[in-house]
């Protein structure tokens, strides 16, 4: 015979259990959902009224795309990030997104620029990590490749830029570190959570630096010289430019053709060579050329004389 004191247990273990149960089905993990769409209206209105996009933009408004994605932040937990790119790069970020997201390498978090009005240095302070933003290259009066939709900053904080040198005398530089929390990631060989130099996976040695390689996002700021980025990663100039004046599908082909043959993009970049006015004349024709291996492998001055015959 069960005793009055050991049936109120029971019960109390009972309550407790459920009690338990209640919780974990009140506050679930947050399900890891990874997603391209176009800009929603209000998104567009809103990058328009702060200037992230403009009409002199190298790439219509409508050719963005928002990747959404979740990624685990630096306490272990998942949060929802996001990102605006060009369409024909968007299904290549997301991968990264996915990849990123599968070893769990962590993202302070991912908002679009609109969040800092276009400001590269307060969003680097806050330690995000976002794409595209219509601005010049800091310190410059070119356009920097964010604004083609094709760059990628993550987690400035753990990687930091150094920004260009400032003279102080002649035995002396100040060398600016961008955010400057940053200045505690600049060992780059003493490796730690967050940073690019991250090994995602042991046995094959791959590191972050390499999954945006494979992805089509071959320059990385972190082997420049002036400044030095390192939270920076984006295809050639070249090959941002051809994207811009192609129409999306043929960009899209041509973005897979690029991480397949790299060379030819690394340096046809249209400023010296009016490629642009070649495929006005021709698209059909200009991408039938590009399927060729021998074209590929062309220097750039060869492949416009090439295609300026076929044109």
């Amino acid at each position: 015979m069960v005793s009055h004191f050991a049936q109120g247990s029971m019960k109390k273990k009972l309550w407790v259990m459920m009690l338990s149960l209640t919780s974990i089905i009140t506050f679930p993990l947050i399900a890891s959902s990874f997603e391209i769409q176009p800009l929603p209206i209000a998104l567009k209105t809103r990058m328009i009224e702060v200037e992230t996009w403009k009409p002199s933009c190298p790439v219509e408004i409508d050719r963005l795309r928002l990747v959404q994605f979740t990624h685990y932040d630096f306490s272990g937990h998942q949060q929802q990030g996001q990102m605006v790119v060009l369409e024909a790069v968007a299904e290549r970020v997301l991968n990264i997104f996915k990849a990123l997201h599968h070893y769990q390498f962590p993202i302070a978090q991912a908002k679009t620029m609109e969040e800092y009005l276009g400001q590269d240095k307060p969003s680097m302070a806050a330690n995000n990590s976002s794409a595209f933003n219509y601005r010049p290259v800091a310190g410059k009066t070119f356009l920097s490749v964010h604004s083609y939709g094709v760059a990628i900053d993550i987690n400035p904080i753990q990687n930091p830029c150094l920004e260009p040198k400032t003279i102080i005398d002649s035995e002396e530089v100040l060398i600016p570190v961008q955010p400057a929390e940053g200045q505690g990631y600049l060992n780059r060989t003493n490796v730690r959570a967050g940073m690019v130099e991250q090994v995602l996976e042991p046995i094959r040695g791959l590191r972050v630096v390499e999954l945006f390689k494979q992805n089509g996002f071959y320059v990385w700021g972190g082997k420049w010289n002036d400044p030095v980025d390192w939270q920076h990663f984006q295809p050639s100039r070249a090959a941002a430019e051809w994207l811009a004046f192609m129409s999306p599908e043929d960009a899209k082909i041509m973005f897979e053709i690029y991480i397949s043959k790299p060379a030819l993009l690394n340096d046809a970049a249209i400023r010296t060579f009016d490629f642009k006015t070649l495929y006005s004349r021709d698209p059909q024709r200009f991408m039938q050329a590009l399927h060729s291996p021998k074209f590929l492998e062309m220097s750039p001055q060869e492949a416009y004389n090439s295609l300026s015959e076929l044109m």
